[in-house]
């Protein structure tokens, strides 16, 4: 065998060094996205259980919930303000989610679920009027699309 025989066979191993190297990048990479996938996911539901839980653990944080989303005209003036301080832990919660959603859209389908619901509480559509603007755009029209939406539909049922 020659010197250049053996010069081929250094090459040809050498590609397929290559090419191997990057088929175990590509299936790296990949696992890599479905584990930021995973994260983000559980990101936004322990954000939201730990509000949530903290409302729960809190006699006073219940109140208030229970006033605002329920009977919000009878509320004191703390408690809206209070109400409205715990609204903007769950809407930065939920604009966090939005741009980590930009490459999944499964979790998209999941805050944005969260926010029609809020949304169709007249007390979180309140402060959303009056605070939203605070929010970055890429968010704030998604919101003020989704209380339009919800408007349109209340507003429909009352005319039946």
């Amino acid at each position: 065998m020659s010197l250049q025989d053996l010069g081929n066979i250094g090459e040809f191993v050498g590609a397929v060094a290559v090419v191997v190297s990057l088929l175990y990048l590509a299936v790296q990479i990949r696992h890599s996205g479905r584990v930021s996938q995973f994260d983000a996911h559980r990101n936004l539901s322990e954000s939201i259980a730990s509000v949530l839980g903290e409302i729960a653990a809190n006699e006073d944080l219940y109140r208030i919930w229970k006033v605002m989303t329920e009977t919000p005209d009878e509320a004191a003036h703390d408690d809206r303000e209070r109400f409205g301080m715990l609204m903007h832990r769950f809407f930065v919660v939920f604009s966090d989610a939005h741009r980590f959603a930009e490459t999944d859209a499964h979790l998209a389908v999941r805050y944005q679920s969260f926010i029609k619901r809020f949304m169709t509480m007249p007390a979180v559509r309140g402060w959303w009027s009056r605070q939203g603007g605070i929010y970055s755009d890429p968010f704030k029209p998604l919101v003020d699309s989704i209380a339009r939406e919800i408007e349109v539909s209340s507003s429909d049922a009352q005319s039946l």
